[in-house]
């Protein structure tokens, strides 16, 4: 399988490419190498972009929860 072969050969080169990833950052790394290891690189990318919190998506659904309360909710324009 083409995965088992990029995998062996970055894991036999890998004290050379510690040292790049050192120097080039693990994105940039990915980015010079994505042509020699095209699966390996494409995961590695997609794992990269991934957010790292939901602490912005909480926040938001906490104000709604604040604004949007179930008594709110039954509001009717004769009981405003």
């Amino acid at each position: 399988m083409i995965i088992n072969g990029e995998f062996c050969s970055l894991y036999f080169n890998l004290i050379d490419y510690q040292k790049e990833i050192t120097i080039l950052g693990i994105a940039k790394f990915w980015e010079m190498k994505k042509s020699k290891f095209k699966i390996l690189a494409g995961i590695a990318i997609k794992c990269l972009t991934l957010p790292y919190s939901t602490c912005g998506v909480e926040r938001t659904f906490s104000m709604l929860n604040d604004i949007k309360t179930t008594r709110r909710n039954r509001l009717k324009v004769h009981r405003v």
